[in-house]
């Protein structure tokens, strides 16, 4: 499917939390070949490239059970955001955050239940169903009501991943055309930056919303600091398929990191790539040139000594869980 003609191939943004993942989506966004749907975690989100893994409970396999139209539906309703379309189509905006902890409100206009209605009928026409083909034809079709005056279709959707998500050789194996970007933020400064922005926005102080989100998201963070030398060593393996990006690089010099980018995606260099745009529009002035959420080096020392703590509980390879 993938070798055909107009077929849609993903764009895997990775990293961890804070890590510039919303800020690379939105420069890709409008570039000659590329679709990016600025959501939170696009509505796509990795649901179709790990749905596979062997390590969720009550999944839906591809594989081994994707065989009616049913199917398809519950993949996308139960493992990515897709129902989150109806909520912003119904809004009317998006909620986005670029800069920090400033919450933006980007205009979104969708018919989704006709949306929806044509993807049905398309993914009902395909003689089989596996990662490849619904990603293609979720793709395709939001392109086409989300941008119906832009032609010849995009090659190339951007989908991001959870934070979590780091399997490399999955996305490999379903994808074979598809790439990856790992975007490499030191784990201390994101997670600072993290709970600094969940305290502002609930009102809670630093250590309540630290003890809030490590408690529920240990697992999680274990995987990230594990992620960081397995992204390293796939991406030296596998310089085409996977390519790292440091956070830092991306925000301050910005004109040179997409150049490269684009270049290792075979797209043209466009002024684009250098704003964060939604259909053209300019939805954030501030996205690059200043770290806005560089909060590590302001904490008390009371916050830093939380955080230390908590890093020292995770990034210790004998007490991190497996993760491959």
């Amino acid at each position: 499917m993938l070798d055909q003609p107009g077929t849609i191939a993903p764009i895997t943004i990775c990293g961890g939390p804070t890590s510039g993942k919303s800020t690379l989506t939105a420069l890709l966004e409008g570039l000659p070949g590329i679709f990016a749907l600025p959501l939170w975690h696009d509505c796509l989100s990795a649901g179709l490239c790990y749905l596979s893994a062997p390590f969720w409970r009550n999944t839906v396999h591809f594989r081994e059970n994707i065989t009616q139209l049913w199917h398809v539906r519950h993949v996308l309703c139960c493992h990515t955001r897709w129902l989150d379309l109806e909520i912003f189509a119904r809004q009317r905006y998006v909620p986005y955050s670029l800069s920090g902890s400033r919450l933006i409100s980007i205009p979104f206009s969708l018919d989704v239940y006709h949306m929806e209605k044509v993807l049905a009928d398309r993914v009902a026409s395909m003689p089989h169903y596996d990662e490849a083909t619904v990603f293609d034809a979720a793709a395709s079709v939001l392109h086409e009501f989300l941008h119906p005056q832009e032609a010849p279709p995009p090659r190339r959707a951007v989908s991001m991943g959870p934070v979590d998500f780091y399997r490399f050789e999955m996305l490999a194996e379903r994808y074979p055309k598809g790439k990856a970007i790992y975007i490499d933020r030191r784990p201390a400064e994101a997670l600072a930056s993290y709970v600094h922005r969940e305290a502002a926005l609930s009102g809670k102080s630093f250590a309540e919303a630290g003890t809030e989100y490590f408690t529920r998201y240990g697992a999680m963070i274990q995987r990230m600091f594990k992620a960081r030398a397995h992204a390293r060593e796939w991406a030296g393996e596998h310089p085409e398929m996977l390519r790292i990006i440091p956070f830092n690089e991306l925000i301050l010099h910005t004109e040179p990191v997409m150049r490269a980018l684009l270049d290792w995606l075979g797209v043209p260099f466009s002024p684009l790539a250098l704003r964060g745009t939604w259909q053209g529009n300019c939805i954030d002035a501030q996205c690059t040139g200043v770290i806005h959420d560089a909060v590590l080096d302001s904490l008390s020392a009371t916050e830093r000594e939380f955080l230390e703590e908590r890093i020292a509980e995770w990034d210790q390879p004998g007490q991190r869980e497996p993760y491959l």
